[in-house]
């Protein structure tokens, strides 16, 4: 009898916070507030997405070139659009923001510090692919191996 009381009670706090909620899984909010809330994910979602190229673009040597740090930047900008997407329609089906980490920063700068920049020539415009492909192959590899 008292594990009977200990449930309602607990089902009673539960239905009183349920009620103090503005909006729960099964509401939607009204659109101009879900507008604002769109607009805070994006602001949030801005800055990983837009610095770490800019912070990668001298690691990848091409700090100096504005066209092939802008592609960097609209790819990054495509792929977290791209992820996204599949979470939210595959994943765990919530709408979260993927975004860039700085997580992986002193990764990135020990891989690409192995070969320093200087061996490339001003003419050719995808020296920074191979580079860019090492780091890519030494994240998935470190990501299966922690697994």
């Amino acid at each position: 009898e008292n594990g009977e009381v200990e449930q309602e009670t607990e089902l009673d706090e539960l239905h009183n916070i349920r009620k103090q909620m503005r909006f729960t899984v099964d509401t939607n909010p009204p659109w101009p507030i879900s507008f604002i809330l769109g607009m805070q994910q994006y602001l949030i979602m801005f800055g990983p997405t837009f610095t770490v190229p800019v912070i990668l673009a001298p690691l990848l040597c091409i700090e100096g070139d504005a066209t092939e740090t802008g592609k960097v930047i609209n790819t990054m900008f495509v792929m977290c659009g791209l992820s996204t997407l599949i979470q939210t329609f595959f994943g765990t089906r919530l709408p979260i923001i993927q975004s860039g980490s700085y997580v992986y920063f002193a990764v990135a700068a020990g891989i690409l510090s192995k070969n320093p920049c200087g061996d490339e020539t001003p003419e050719d415009k995808t020296h920074w692919h191979k580079r860019m492909a090492e780091l890519q192959g030494n994240l998935m590899l470190g990501s299966v191996l922690q697994v």
